[in-house]
This record gives C-alpha cells, structure tokens and sequence, in this order.
C-alpha cells in the first residue's frame, strides 16, 4: 500500500503502534487482504485531512457475537482497547462493520465491567462526515449519476447515524443480512431490495456495511 499511494503522495508511510495519537483506525482482519484498495483509500483520508492517526494491528471482526460466544466476543473488544490505552489513542475509527461496531459500543463493554465507554468510538462514515463539516476535508469531484443509499440496520437503527449520512447522500433503503450459510434464503428475500433499487431509478448503490454490501452484491444482477 505505501509504494502504490508514494505515487501520489511523496514518502507516504502508514503509522503502527504510534502512540498519543488523536485515532486509532480499526478493521477488519479480511479487508487488507481481500480489499487493499480500502485500507489505501483510509491512508490518503487521513493524509489530506491532516489527521494524527495509528492503523490498529487489531481483528475487530466479532462472528461471535453472532452466534452469542460472549466469551470470544469480549475477548475481540478487550484486545482492541487495550491496545487503544497503550497507544494513548483519544478515539476509536471503526471500519464499516455494523454488527463489530454494535459488540464493541454496546453488547461488551458492561460485560467487561464498564459503566461508559472508555472511548469515543465513532463508525467509519461518521468520521468522514466530521472531516467534511470541519473543512478538513474537502470533495473534489460529486457523482454526477443518482445514487440510493442502502441504510444499515446497526448504525441507523440503534446508532441513529442516518442524518450524517444523509449530509453525502440523501436517498434511503432497507435490506436483509446474513452470512453465507442463508446466502439463498438472503437472496430471495432481498428481491424486495433489488425491486426498491430499481424503483429509484439510480445508478450507483452506496451501502455503509460490509454485511449490506454482500447481500446487495448478490442481487445486484437481478436489476
């Protein structure tokens, strides 16, 4: 990722293990395998908007969650904060995972045995959002083709994020996920998605969740 970004920003570094940093950015563990452009994308974001940032060496994937291991799930968040107290990080970055973000902002930290968050954990697009209202950073082409914004269920319905979202889109939705065990039953039932999609009449799809961005995926060819 630095010698490809270098082509554009001279002597581009990513940070590890920096400490007393405003962020620490976390992800999940398949993302710079499987989609090392996005974690190239994160790198130039916090370049341009002259953030003080650290890329965590933390999985904060949670699957246990899903099939309430809360024992494996605790243990996923712990690691992540502990390594957020030893960086001295003032807030958390969490990519786009609504359910990792739902385990790490709401189902474990009582099970750990706090009463507040120990820090300001802020989704993926929420962070955007706040750079773009601060000025820091700013758009430099808009999409010119009409767009629909996929919300997801996490980080609309039980983080109440939609009005920031709707500061870079403004168009809405509703879908059905699940992991790839019940990718057919995910399909049939997203058919009502893939109809709504249509119904908009837009071209491009932007979906805030990986589990969204899956189940949108699948049915993508239907329209």
């Amino acid at each position: 990722m630095e010698e490809e970004t270098s082509s554009e920003i001279e002597n581009f570094k990513t940070p590890f293990n920096k400490e007393g940093v405003d962020f620490l950015f976390v992800t999940l563990g398949t993302e710079p395998a499987r989609a090392p452009q996005y974690i190239q994308i994160i790198g130039k974001i916090m370049y341009y908007g002259n953030v003080s940032w650290s890329y965590s060496l933390k999985d904060y994937a949670n699957m246990a969650m899903f099939v309430q291991d809360y024992f494996t799930m605790q243990r996923i968040v712990r690691e992540v904060f502990e390594e957020a107290i030893k960086l001295r990080a003032k807030r958390i970055i969490v990519t786009e995972c609504g359910h990792a973000t739902f385990a790490l902002c709401k189902i474990a930290p009582p099970l750990l045995g706090y009463k507040e968050l120990p820090f300001e954990i802020l989704h993926a697009t929420e962070f955007y959002h706040e750079l773009i209202k601060n000025g820091k950073l700013k758009i430099k082409r808009k999409i010119k083709e009409p767009v629909t914004l996929q919300d997801p269920c996490n980080i609309i319905r039980r983080a109440g994020a939609a009005e920031k979202f709707r500061y870079i889109v403004v168009m809405q939705g509703r879908g059905i996920a699940a992991g790839p065990p019940w990718k057919k039953l995910r399909v049939q039932n997203n058919k009502i998605k893939a109809n709504q999609i249509k119904d908009t009449g837009a071209k491009i799809v932007i979906t805030p969740c990986h589990n969204c961005h899956v189940g949108i995926h699948d049915i993508i060819h239907k329209l």
